[in-house]
């Protein structure tokens, strides 16, 4: 992937999968097998620790019963629990003279 003239802030790919040739060779094949699998091992180490948090003695035990979201249109779409508030429930904001729910 070449830099867009038009976007000067735009990053350079160094993807896995690029067909240039100047980037590929930029890529240390050894080195970024190394970062992959360590990335991917802290990954499963906080996803123990959210299952533990959850209940479970292993990741197996996760289900769709474990996932909320504090964002409405998320939690819709994803077909899960939303976690946030109602606005009328929410903290109490000042709003003039009045405290409203809707003006943080």
């Amino acid at each position: 992937m070449r830099r867009r003239p038009d976007l000067p802030h735009q990053p350079l790919s160094a993807g896995i999968a690029t067909q240039d040739p100047q980037l590929r060779r930029r890529l240390e094949v050894e080195h970024a097998a190394q970062r992959l699998a360590r990335f991917l091992h802290a990954a499963v180490a906080l996803m123990q620790v959210l299952a533990r948090a959850c209940g479970h003695d292993h990741l197996r035990g996760f289900s769709r019963n474990d996932l909320a979201s504090w964002h409405r249109e998320v939690a819709d779409l994803a077909g899960i629990a939303w976690s946030g508030s109602a606005p009328d429930l929410a903290a109490p904001i000042r709003d003039g003279s009045t405290w409203t729910s809707t003006s943080w």
